[in-house]
């Protein structure tokens, strides 16, 4: 029986999609360490470079080492025994920083993503989806049993031919996209897609995953302010934490509540991992500005909209080896392949952090250039 699933990664090596699980001996900054070598680490999502912050962790430890809310596990799913007083002041922290009626934490970015839209539509609803929006979302559709659209990436035309053959047809209607899309760093036009969903009564979700942290006034996101009805984004990323959330109304918050399943059936999470990014949010949040200052002003300098820089490079095999040569030049970067990205657009995806230099993120840039003409 085994030898069926060889097939399998055979099936998937002849394709140039085989993965492996990188051997990470270390991280300091914008340091990797692999095999005993050091490279620029240029596959991280700590974009405002937090999560090997000694200084921030001592002080968090400090504070926080001796309160007895500061345990390893929750024990327990939060609607049996699991939750807290620590779970319920993140929640609304993240709530008032997204001027929202109320939030509800998730263990991570897929399970929320796929417990909020799983819950907010089903039999007899329709969702209209972003072509490139994550796996968890598709996921989330499928799950959900509603029927469901895809428009062209970013494509506001397509989307309203979408909206004005089929809306009508459904009871409820959720259009979802992400703010900064994570394999091309482009950003969606926000204030288009509320048009449309007051122009056909809809639900808005935007997964802010890769803006919250980095853009907004108040690190919200690029939806910041404005009339978005379901917004998610995770603090694995820019607040080098664990843990994702869902801001919205009271009303869909309680529907969260009772229908998510990957919220209802879940050991919740740690209670210091939640002491953590409470810490940070609440207490350190000066930090976050200052951080979040040199990654736009690195973007800035680069010419780039975002700190995900896409270097599209076409077919697998060419990803692959690419990504080999640099790591021989102490570049960190993984191929970026399908089925994460669309067949034959296979590309390296650099995410910026705030303590990079633009002479590093211009060395490898010039690395990848001459790789390429010498045909690698």
């Amino acid at each position: 029986m085994e030898n069926n699933y060889a097939l399998v990664l055979e099936e998937i090596a002849s394709k140039g999609c085989l993965r492996h699980i990188p051997a990470i001996e270390y991280r300091e900054g914008v340091q990797a360490v692999l095999d005993g070598q050091p490279c620029l680490n240029f596959s991280s999502n700590d974009y405002l470079a937090l999560s090997t912050n000694t200084s921030l962790r001592d002080a968090f430890l400090q504070q926080h080492g001796h309160d007895a809310q500061c345990l390893f596990s929750s024990a327990s799913a939060r609607l049996l025994s699991g939750s807290s007083q620590v779970y319920g002041a993140l929640e609304a922290e993240v709530a008032a920083l997204f001027g929202k009626e109320a939030c509800l934490l998730f263990n991570t970015g897929y399970q929320c993503n796929l417990g909020v839209v799983s819950a907010l539509v089903g039999k007899g609803d329709v969702i209209f989806s972003d072509k490139l929006n994550h796996a968890s979302v598709v996921a989330g559709m499928q799950l959900s049993g509603a029927a469901f659209y895809r428009y062209a990436h970013t494509d506001y035309a397509h989307l309203e031919r979408f909206l004005h053959e089929h809306r009508g047809k459904f009871r409820r209607a959720l259009i979802i996209s992400e703010s900064v899309f994570s394999m091309d760093g482009d950003v969606a036009d926000i204030d288009r897609l509320i048009a449309l969903k007051k122009r056909y009564d809809c639900l808005l979700m935007i997964d802010e995953a890769h803006a919250f942290g980095v853009f907004g006034e108040h690190l919200a996101g690029c939806s910041e302010g404005k009339d978005v009805d379901v917004i998610t984004a995770t603090f694995g990323k820019s607040l080098a934490s664990m843990g994702a959330f869902c801001v919205a109304s009271r009303l869909i918050i309680d529907v969260l509540v009772n229908k998510a399943a990957s919220f209802i059936f879940s050991t919740a999470l740690p209670p210091i991992t939640v002491l953590w990014t409470y810490f940070l949010l609440h207490e350190h949040r000066a930090v976050l500005y200052a951080q979040r200052e040199k990654l736009l002003g690195l973007c800035a300098a680069l010419g780039c909209p975002t700190q995900i820089i896409p270097v599209l490079l076409g077919e697998s095999d060419a990803a692959a080896r690419i990504a080999r040569r640099l790591c021989e030049a102490h570049y960190f970067v993984l191929p970026i392949r399908p089925p994460t990205v669309p067949p034959h657009t296979a590309r390296l995806r650099l995410s910026l952090t705030a303590d990079m230099s633009p002479a590093m993120v211009r060395g490898l840039l010039a690395a990848v250039q001459q790789l390429q003409q010498e045909g690698c």
